[in-house]
């Protein structure tokens, strides 16, 4: 069959599915801080709980399952899944947004130090380079936001971020699993769930936040529309969405590529809080912007003449 000439590899979709995944996480800052008379924890809550009819849909439309083995697996998603969102939120509120997103993304770092262990996924010298050079990028921001104010939310912040990155290692572990085809019985039910796995972890993730934080959506229910809206479009469109979307491409690239390509996250969050709440980026978090595009654009330039130099031999 020729191939078109639109069409990309499974690794240029991944990091394309990736990249929007973080282009609609972006949005978490900005809309929290139209949300000022809520309770962090409540806002937490009410996303996940418009974020989970979306993953549920997802589940029964796929056929996703826990197959045997993945339970734990299944949990420490979901759990550090949980654990992520409430911490970001809460970071969000005492914090800048620029603040939370950049202390969030020190997660590279431990999927790059946990990826052999938890995945036995060798991490490449270039991927180092370019981790390595996104961390010197964000640290702009770090030295341009940071300040002692909000200590707590900046601490919150970097608890976020070790449970993104085991997250990302418990979703890419479950996105790589296969139904056992050699099976006589594996229906096509199981078929159209391999690499599936995922989704319930999201689903119990989402089930974990509203318990977690049901007392403090009972003592924070919305009072306008304006409100509603927000956290409807928080649910579906910043959370459930993107998680999907990051679950297909993760199953094409490794943790440490997805989690340094969602870095975009972190260059478009202070964007959207400029435009809509007035936090504008400075000079430094421009230049941090600009090392953290650079090394993607390179790396991917990289890749995609190594995978030509190899087609041609």
């Amino acid at each position: 069959m020729k191939q078109s000439a639109w069409s990309v590899s499974p690794h240029a979709g991944g990091l394309l599915l990736v990249i929007a995944a973080a282009t609609l996480w972006s949005f978490a800052g900005v809309a929290v801080k139209r949300l000022p008379e809520l309770d962090p924890l409540a806002i937490t809550g009410w996303r996940s709980l418009f974020a989970l009819p979306v993953i549920l849909f997802v589940r029964a439309r796929c056929g996703a399952a826990v197959k045997p083995g993945g339970g734990k697996f299944v949990l420490g998603a979901a759990f550090s899944y949980a654990m992520m969102l409430m911490l970001f939120i809460s970071a969000t509120r005492l914090t800048t947004a620029a603040n939370a997103i950049v202390l969030q993304y020190t997660a590279p770092l431990w999927v790059a130090l946990f990826s052999r262990a938890v995945l036995g996924e060798r991490v490449r010298r270039r991927e180092w380079v370019m981790m390595l050079v996104c961390l010197a990028g964000m640290a702009f921001f770090f030295f341009d936001k940071v300040s002692l104010e909000g200590r707590l939310g900046n601490g919150l912040a970097i608890i976020s971020g070790v449970a993104c990155g085991l997250n990302t290692l418990f979703l890419r572990w479950l996105s790589r699993r296969e139904p056992d085809l050699t099976d006589a019985q594996e229906d096509a039910v199981a078929k159209r769930g391999a690499g599936w796995e995922g989704i319930p972890a999201l689903a119990a993730g989402n089930l974990f936040v509203i318990l977690f934080c049901s007392v403090s959506m009972a003592h924070g229910i919305p009072g306008a529309m304006s409100e509603w809206v927000v956290l409807a479009a928080l649910g579906v469109f910043q959370l459930a969405v993107p998680y999907v979307l990051f679950l297909v491409g993760i199953r094409h690239v490794s943790a440490v590529e997805s989690i340094v390509f969602a870095m975009l996250e972190a260059i478009l969050n202070p964007v959207w809080a400029g435009l809509g709440a007035g936090e504008w980026p400075s000079g430094n978090a421009i230049t941090g912007a600009s090392l953290i595009l650079g090394s993607m654009a390179a790396y991917g330039i990289v890749r995609v003449k190594g995978n030509t130099a190899k087609g041609t031999r």
